[in-house]
């Protein structure tokens, strides 16, 4: 009788030690989609107050829709500004890159982003600055930037 019960309460023992597992898993897997939902919705928030600060001001809009066709037309000030709002930017899509990386961003929604991403390189003034300015980028960003993505970049921007 005594190895009966023995026997019964290392078998409970074992079947809660699997419910406490399974329940783990189950915690494990709603934090991590909560992280990945708060990264994704920080990155989405960072680009549309980045959106919504240059459709208010007309000033930088300009500055920055002159900057992309031909930044070498800016006078001093007006490239400084042009710089700092395409490192904002920039630096925004490394961090989702990043997350895209590290699977806190999914396939479908990186693919949108990585044609937006894709598309600022398109200009020729994002081109000029890349160049000055790729390596204080990350050598991972900096390879998609310039080898691994799909979208075709023009052959000045490639590097060997």
């Amino acid at each position: 009788m005594i190895d009966t019960l023995g026997n019964l309460g290392d078998f409970l023992g074992g079947v809660g030690v699997i419910v406490t597992l399974l329940y783990l898993v189950r915690q494990l897997r709603t934090n991590t989609l909560s992280v990945r939902t708060a990264s994704y919705q920080n990155a989405v928030a960072t680009m549309s107050t980045l959106a919504s600060e240059l459709a208010r001001d007309e000033k930088a809009f300009d500055v920055l829709a002159r900057g992309a066709r031909d930044r070498s037309s800016l006078d001093s000030l007006d490239r400084q500004r042009f710089d700092l709002m395409v490192i904002s930017t920039i630096r925004a899509y490394e961090n989702l890159h990043f997350q895209y990386r590290n699977s806190a961003i999914g396939e479908e929604e990186w693919e949108g982003w990585e044609g937006r991403i894709r598309s600022n390189f398109l200009s020729p003034g994002y081109r000029e600055w890349w160049q000055e300015q790729r390596l204080a980028f990350s050598p991972a960003f900096r390879r998609f930037i310039e080898t691994e993505s799909t979208i075709e970049l023009p052959a000045d921007i490639l590097r060997s």
